[in-house]
């Protein structure tokens, strides 16, 4: 599963919008649809928030990123 799918299916289990999965990451809504949509790198920093948010080690969130 890529790493924009996965944020994507949270985001739809949790019942958040967009905004609502920017502010929990604390970026930039805009930034947060672009990796939602696979087009735009993400940051060790942001990286590290999504692997928090999503209850995961960053070193898997990196692996799922290698295979995008």
């Amino acid at each position: 599963m890529k790493v924009s799918d996965l944020l994507k299916t949270y985001r739809k289990d949790h019942a958040l919008t967009q905004w609502e999965m920017a502010a929990k990451l604390d970026i930039n809504r805009c930034l947060y649809n672009q990796i939602e949509n696979g087009k735009k790198s993400i940051s060790s920093r942001t990286i590290q928030k999504i692997a928090k948010l999503l209850n995961l080690k960053p070193n898997y969130v990196v692996e799922m990123l290698k295979g995008e």
